[in-house]
């Protein structure tokens, strides 16, 4: 490990804060920043605003999911923690009651519920699908002369930013936003491999993967793992590339390219195992609102709260989430339900609480697009806003705390740290960042952002390097 140089000074430049003159008390050597990467530093008092470090504040770099503290401190402020969305099930047309048969459909109508069956609230929702037939069932209907519609009309027909890269949206977090959303819109593969350079055998699938083709192009070698799934929106195939260990049982979770479409064929087999035949095919409805003037409710299911909904974005940094924030801010304050229209809402709440927008580039509200360009000063800006907003305590709890939950379970092992810094971490390739608050041994908060990019060096010494400068900085405060 370095040995971190820092000196508690006033410099004779000053910088500009929201029109205020400030001077930054503590300042690193050169030395502490390795591998001539590009870093963005800024640290302030969270109550006050002064100035305690500023490395290159006004640096725009990629922000990985750092970003993700925006939608979520957006929607918790514009929607409010109790906000919760609702999916519905629904028949149409005629239904024989004496028979049991109803000469019409059966709907799921999504409401954005991004949590909807997923395994991070498994203990809320229980089995859904299995819900849904019991509520069908109860309706008195046998026979089904229609169709099983997946109804994700609410939002827009684009699910994954265009700035998304290839190998990312068909693996689990390039999952895409849809108007109904279930099991985290991925599911699971089953393999086992053989020696190297043999192809792995599938031996399974989760129920909601079922009906894709998926065209295996996997090689196993020695221990490496790195395995991809390929796919585009609303294909009925994906394609499984790169190397995985050889001689093993492993799982590979890939997004689902039609999540509507799975969500009404896997309630179509439910039923046909419960001996309720449906005459008609599984299909979707996507951008067209229904016509359907009559339609009977069978049952209604209700999300938990924005609040744990933005813990668990936040504690387990899930791209899904943070997206279908953005689009749902977008159909509650535009009537749009785009990622465009989310994100101006976005940028017109920072504006307005005086977090400029001007001088950055917010182009995907999960941080997997390289296009986001952010600054240490902007992001410190935003949690200093929060500190000092009503919305304070909630967002905070929000976020993974430093050897205990989340992202940051496993990060700051000094005991001198544990417990004291609260963040959002960020990485992707050449990217790492950490964004929150800490307290330092005097006791005062502070708001702080390190965003570093275009290294070399393995991310474990990065990482590394950005958890000596948060301790430097606690131990001075």
């Amino acid at each position: 490990m370095k040995n971190f140089l820092f000196s508690v000074l006033f410099i004779s430049l000053p910088v500009f804060l929201a029109g205020q003159t400030i001077s930054p008390k503590i300042t690193f050597s050169k030395d502490v920043f390795p591998d001539n990467a590009s870093w963005s530093i800024f640290v302030v008092d969270a109550l006050t605003g002064e100035v305690i470090s500023d490395k290159d504040g006004t640096v725009n770099l990629i922000p990985a999911s750092v970003m993700k503290l925006i939608p979520t401190a957006a929607a918790l402020n514009l929607l409010g923690g109790d906000y919760r969305f609702t999916t519905s099930l629904a028949f149409t047309g005629r239904l024989n009651r004496k028979k049991g048969e109803l000469d019409g459909n059966i709907i799921i109508i999504g409401g954005g519920d991004p949590m909807l069956g997923s395994p991070n609230y498994s203990d809320i929702y229980g089995d859904v699908a299995g819900k849904w037939v019991n509520a069908i069932k109860e309706a008195g209907i046998k026979k089904i002369k229609g169709n099983i519609v997946a109804d994700a009309s609410i939002y827009d027909y684009q699910p994954v930013p265009g700035a998304w890269e290839w190998d990312d949206a068909g693996n689990y977090y390039g999952a895409g936003i849809h108007g109904l959303n279930f099991m985290n819109n991925s599911f699971n593969i089953y393999l086992h491999t053989g020696n190297d350079g043999t192809t792995p055998s599938i031996d399974s699938t989760d129920a909601v993967g079922r009906y894709l083709k998926i065209n295996n192009y996997l090689v196993t070698k020695g221990t490496t793992d790195l395995g991809c799934a390929y796919s585009a929106p609303y294909e009925k195939e994906i394609t499984l590339g790169g190397i995985v260990p050889a001689n093993s049982q492993m799982i590979l979770n890939a997004s689902l390219p039609d999540p509507p479409l799975a969500t009404a064929i896997m309630l179509k087999e439910r039923l046909a195992s419960m001996g309720i035949s449906v005459s008609g095919t599984a299909t979707t409805r996507r951008t067209t609102i229904s016509n359907d003037t009559v339609m009977e409710m069978l049952s209604t299911t209700i999300s938990p709260t924005l609040k744990e909904m933005i813990t668990t974005t936040n504690q387990e940094s899930i791209n899904l989430f943070a997206g279908q924030l953005c689009k749902h801010l977008g159909l509650v304050y535009r009537n749009n339900p785009s990622f465009e229209a989310g994100m101006e809402v976005i940028t017109a709440f920072l504006d307005t609480n005086k977090i400029s927008t001007e001088k950055v580039c917010l182009n995907d509200p999960s941080g997997l697009s390289r296009n986001n360009l952010v600054s240490a000063i902007f992001m410190t800006n935003l949690l200093r806003f929060i500190y000092n907003s009503p919305s304070k305590d909630i967002f905070i709890s929000s976020m993974p705390v430093a050897g205990s939950s989340g992202t940051l379970k496993n990060y700051f092992g000094d005991e001198l740290l544990k417990g004291r810094i609260i963040a959002k971490t960020g990485s992707m390739t050449g990217v790492r960042a950490l964004s929150g608050y800490a307290t330092a041994t005097s006791g005062r908060v502070m708001a702080f952002t390190i965003i570093v990019n275009g290294y070399t060096s393995p991310g474990k010494e990065i990482t590394a390097s950005i958890e000596e400068i948060v301790k430097a900085i606690v131990i001075n405060y």
